[in-house]
């Protein structure tokens, strides 16, 4: 198009294009030196000396919010921490490195007090003598561990407090806890076995945990430390779990707790101890040398298999129900497949089938509803109900086949 024809308006406009043209093109003579990367919202942060130096007894030291990843394998000589982490809204990226402490090392990770919303994934913490991730006294909230394995800790696994996730971990030989984390907490798919002197999950209320393991925990006769499985706070869900081999309880509950599908075999103490108002069902305890399981005030115990058990198989507090349960092998001659104590009222115990127990059922309460249960190949008693229970008489198949008419209430005993 000729200019001379353009509308004095577009002229103008062209002229200024032009004029600033140069300007927008940059300097033609960049200052001298070597060209350095420009920081970009989000980059990821090497762990260095140059970037991140340790003090404090630490290799590494964060002081600020970021995404930071190792780039090789970490020494932890004696007397120091791995990394020390004082700073909210990190990630640390161990890229599939490992951090390796020497002997006399401290802490694989330190976590301190005052930093929340931390995650730290993808690698191996081993042979600290510390803790593999410490967050000190306090603990620190809303923190993720991801794809982490821990391997010969000298104290415990990994901790954290409110509204932590622990994910897809491993936790290896260790002399206290495994995982211990307060409130809110999220477990899933994590292992953790060979605990010289504690507890392998201690996790607060208000939490899942599912699908995690627990074998070969050994505890150190405190409260604390008594070499239990699992201790969930009330509230929770326990679904998915295995708890094996431990030196006390495969599990234990807080109050209006939900467990499911869970499997308590071979533990030193009871399989499972169900706080109030709560429901286990669909679960399996099997050759524990204590009480198959026992549940609080107001709680169900609903399809549930006990084998072998070293005490009562399901034993029950007032107001409980036990309903389609199966119960075998429980041989010693005080103990029952299942019972209520003699201070105990107000349980529903209905369709259990209870095969070859010292004593298939104990009722010795008053106030319960016992109904519909099948019992065989006792011992020493079939089925025993005292009276001032609500009951229909127990019956007896005959020898010959045939029930005739029986009120369809009554309790089997064979």
């Amino acid at each position: 198009m000729n200019d001379s024809y353009a509308p004095p308006a577009a002229r103008a406009l062209m002229l200024c294009l032009a004029l600033a043209a140069p300007a927008l093109a940059g300097p033609l003579n960049p200052p001298s030196g070597p060209i350095a990367p420009t920081a970009r919202f989000g980059e990821r942060i090497e762990l260095s000396q140059e970037t991140t130096p340790g003090v404090l007894g630490s290799v590494f030291r964060i002081l600020n919010p970021g995404s930071y990843f190792l780039a090789e394998d970490l020494t932890v000589p004696a007397g120091t921490t791995g990394i020390r982490l004082e700073a909210s809204d990190v990630t640390i990226d161990l890229n599939g490195y490992t951090i390796r402490g020497e002997a006399g090392s401290i802490n694989g990770i330190q976590i301190s007090s005052i930093a929340e919303n931390v995650a730290i994934l993808n690698g191996t913490i081993r042979d600290v003598g510390g803790n593999a991730i410490s967050t000190g006294s306090t603990g620190a909230d809303r923190c993720l561990y991801e794809n982490i394995t821990a391997l010969n800790i000298g104290a415990r696994g990994f901790r954290g407090d409110e509204s932590c996730i622990v994910r897809n971990c491993v936790i290896d030989t260790a002399q206290f806890q495994g995982i211990e984390l307060g409130r809110g907490a999220i477990v899933e798919n994590c292992v953790v076995r060979n605990l010289s002197n504690g507890d392998g999950y201690i996790v607060g209320p208000s939490s899942r945990v599912t699908a995690c393991v627990a074998e070969a925990v050994i505890g150190g006769g405190s409260v604390q430390s008594d070499g239990d499985g699992f201790q969930v706070g009330s509230d929770s869900i326990i679904a998915g779990c295995l708890s094996v081999a431990n030196a006390n309880e495969g599990f234990e509950t807080g109050d209006r707790c939900f467990v499911v599908e869970c499997s308590s075999v071979l533990n030193s103490g009871l399989g499972f101890r169900i706080g109030e108002t709560s429901r286990i069902e669909r679960c399996l305890s099997t050759d524990n040398l204590s009480i198959g399981i026992v549940v609080d005030e107001r709680s169900s115990v609903i399809n549930c298999q006990v084998a072998r058990a070293g005490g009562q198989g399901i034993a029950l507090n007032s107001n409980c129900v036990a309903i389609g349960n199966t119960v075998t092998e429980c041989l010693l001659p005080q103990f029952s497949g299942i019972v209520v104590a003699s201070n105990i009222s107000g349980c529903i115990v209905d369709s259990n089938l209870l095969l070859g127990n010292a004593n298939n059922m104990n009722i010795f309460g008053t106030g319960n509803t016992i109904v519909r249960n099948f019992s065989q190949g006792a011992t020493n008693t079939g089925i025993n109900i005292a009276a001032g229970n609500f009951n229909d008489p127990t019956i007896s198949l005959p020898s010959g086949g045939g029930l005739g008419f029986p009120s369809p209430w009554s309790n089997i005993d064979n």
